[in-house]
This record gives structure tokens, sequence and C-alpha cells, in this order.
């Protein structure tokens, strides 16, 4: 090992490996590094801990050096990723006090501040979005597990977390529907100046405005998790599901996230880039199904919004992804911006034709 930070956490994983596991008892542990893998935002270290017949694997989450955030409000390290240390304590003590088969929770063990890392339990299961791609028409022969089921239980895995008691520090954003408004025009605004296409934009942003006075000026809240997405969701035995990567410090819309899960699900990169043909519609309309089934059980599903909340997240995730291409590399970036922006325009063409099809 030649990295001080993984050697440090290392002697620190030894030195509280009692207070982590008391089973251990007076019995010597030892802990081995087995693999460190980067991130655009963080640096991921496993470690082995054993102590006579105790076997467990660790994972220890530190920022990657020169941690950047893009298009979103810059958070320090220390900061970030001790709210996200506090959110999974306070998400693992919460699903575990609900004792419900459908649920699991990652459980942290640590906080090292001097390093600002996070030490957890490793959990090694599939994540939703391996499990998902298996659905491909490239995969013809791939079997996946009852995919209908982990959606569901994605769904109300996050109906939980919304409604999951709310921290002191947790502050509202994005409220009401004039925020919404604002930031729809932000978006578009970006888009044009960096696109063009001005009759699409102008037709968007007129009807966008037009449907949204349709809304309630205040949108029901709940604890946002604010990247609840494919790769973030594991799944376990029987189709449980857990969440990963949230500070958890924001109240804002129900539907920001359940709009970010949807659109996650028909944006991936061979969708993009295939212009749809990847994934059968059928398909896609089922899990999206059976995830907002999950959500709302028995309640009437808010299509109209939840559509709405769809077109911001599809013109977030455009604007991310135009800013992207144009500080990334050259390489293919021509191709990838015209199908990306063919793509993008394209959904968002059909969001609005489903949208004014709704009485």
């Amino acid at each position: 090992m030649n990295d001080d930070r993984a050697r440090a956490l290392q002697q620190h994983l030894l030195a509280r490996a009692q207070a982590y596991f008391p089973e251990i008892g007076a019995t010597p542990a030892q802990v081995q590094l087995l693999q460190t893998s980067r991130f655009r935002a963080s640096t991921i270290y496993r470690f082995s801990l054993s102590a006579e017949s105790l076997r467990r694997s660790l994972l220890a989450k530190a920022p990657a050096p020169n941690l950047r955030e893009h298009m979103a409000e810059q958070t320090d390290s220390a900061t970030k990723f001790r709210q996200e240390y506090q959110a999974l304590a306070h998400i693992h003590a919460y699903f575990h006090g609900l004792a419900d088969a459908r649920f699991a929770a990652i459980r942290p063990l640590d906080f090292v501040a001097d390093w600002h890392a996070i030490v957890m339990e490793e959990v090694r299961y599939p994540n939703l979005r391996d499990l998902f791609s298996k659905t491909s028409r490239l995969q013809l022969w791939s079997s996946p597990c009852d995919l209908p089921a982990c959606f569901r239980n994605a769904g109300s895995w996050l109906r939980a977390f919304h409604a999951m008691p709310r921290p002191e520090s947790a502050a509202p954003r994005d409220t009401t529907r004039a925020d919404f408004v604002t930031l729809i025009a932000k978006y578009i605004s970006y888009l044009q100046e960096a696109i063009g296409e001005e009759d699409f934009f102008r037709e968007l942003a007129a009807h966008t405005a037009a449907a949204a006075a349709r809304l309630p000026e205040n949108f029901p809240l709940g604890l946002t998790h604010g990247d609840y997405a494919l790769r973030n969701l594991l799944v376990g035995p029987q189709h449980c599901v857990l969440a990963l990567d949230t500070q958890a410090k924001w109240l804002m819309p129900i539907y920001e996230d359940l709009a970010y899960f949807l659109v996650g699900l028909v944006t991936t990169w061979p969708q993009v880039l295939s212009q749809g043909l990847v994934f059968d519609p059928q398909d896609l309309a089922k899990f999206e199904h059976e995830f907002l089934r999950g959500y709302f059980a028995s309640e009437t599903i808010p299509d109209r919004a939840i559509r709405l909340f769809k077109i911001k997240i599809m013109l977030l995730k455009w604007s991310a992804n135009v800013y992207r291409i144009q500080h990334g590399p050259a390489g293919l970036a021509a191709v990838r911006r015209r199908l990306m922006h063919r793509f993008y325009q394209k959904s968002l063409q059909q969001l609005l034709r489903e949208q004014e099809a709704e009485p």
C-alpha cells in the first residue's frame, strides 16, 4: 500500500475493531486492504476484518482529490461526507425500526474526521441498474430476477424515506409552484443559449408554464434523497431494497425524487445513444407503473404533477450533460451531442403530448 490515507484508515479500523464488533472480545483482529476504487467524487477502500471465526467486509468512503461539483451548490468535502454519515445513521436506525422485509439499510460504523471518511459494513447486493440492464434487447438470453417486485419495493422504500422524521438541519427548498416555474425558465434559458432551437424551447416554456398553472401553489414535501437512481439502489434477498448516497439535507416536493428516478430509468446512455431502441417501451412502462404503485399504494397517482416534474428533471439532466460535454475531452463529443439533443428533444415532446392529452 503506497496510499497514506489507506494506511491510516487501516490502522484506524484495527484500533476500532472491538468497538464495531463487540463479539470479538479480546481476540486480536486483522485488517487487510482488498481494493481501492476511485470515482469522480470519492475514493472507496474495501477492507477485510477478521478475528477467529468472524469475517466482515468494510468500506471506507472518502473524498476524491480535487473534489468538484458542477452545476450544483458547492459544499466542502468535510461537511458533505459528515452529512452523508449522519444521514446513513439516521436511515439505518429508522428502517431497522420498521422491521419491514421489503427494506434494508447500510450500517454505518464510524466517521473518521481526520480523513473525512465514512466507515460502513459492505453490502454485497447487486444494484438495480445492473439488474435492469439485463432486460435490454441486447441481452436476449439473460434471466433477471422479478424486476417488477424490485421496482415496486423501490417505490415503497422511497415513500418510507420521505416519511422519516426530519432532522432539524433539513431546510425547505424549491417548495412552491413559483419555484418550479423559475427553475424551468433557468434550464430552458441555459439550453437555448447553448444549443439554439429557439422555437422548440419557446414552445416548451409556454406549454410548461400553462400546465404548471394547474398545480397547487405549495407541494407536498418529504425528506429528499437527491440522487434516487438505479445505480444507488441495491437489491437483496426476496427483492428487499436499500438506497445509498444521500445527505438527506433538504425538504423538497416528493415529486422531485419520483421524477428523478423515472427520468433516470429512460435516459441511460445506451438508451440515449440508441435513440430509445435498447429497452422495450412496454417494459419501461411496466417498471414505472410498479414503482409508482409501490410509492402510492392504493392512493390516486398524481400523474400531472409527476409528468411536469419529469420535464424539469429532463431539462436538468440535459443541461448537466451539455455542460460535461462542453468542458470534457473533445473525442466523440460532436456525435454524442447530436444524439443527445435529438433524444432529449423527442422525449420532452412526448411528455408534452401526454400532458396535453390529459383532461
